[in-house]
């Protein structure tokens, strides 16, 4: 089994390491150690790394949305083509609820939704309107 002050020093030594640095250099220590058959199978070691995988794992799936939600599209590729997407423009500007809905529509119904997409900035167009003329 490791002793605490080790385990402290791993973790410490990790903490400031990008995931795959950490990956690369645990792998190397478990086969050392399984090597010598030191500490590399015990619980507490174990129970370590398979946080840091799973740490690593969720960091890169969030890098990865990060760098790809502008450039993916769920249902369509409807906006996806635009020089300007409408998200872009209504967040840069920043656009409120109904007025950005108006605009989402209104910048579609062409490729997507046809009249349907009309009426529903109309839709959003007289809520804020309704809105707007409340005391």
């Amino acid at each position: 089994m490791i002793d605490p002050e080790t385990m402290r020093e791993l973790q410490d030594w990790a903490e400031n390491r990008e995931p795959h640095e950490q990956m690369e250099k645990l792998h190397e220590w478990q086969r050392n150690q399984h090597r010598a058959g030191g500490w590399a199978h015990s619980e507490s070691v174990k129970q370590w790394v398979s946080q840091r995988k799973r740490n690593a794992a969720a960091l890169k799936a969030d890098q990865d949305m990060q760098q790809s939600a502008r450039s993916t599209q769920h249902g369509g590729a409807h906006y996806k083509d635009l020089p300007i997407q409408p998200v872009e423009y209504i967040h840069q500007n920043g656009i409120g609820f109904c007025e950005g809905c108006a605009i989402k529509y209104l910048t579609r119904w062409r490729s997507k939704g046809g009249i349907e997409d009309l009426r529903k900035a109309r839709h959003f167009i007289e809520l804020l309107i309704e809105m707007e003329m409340e005391p």
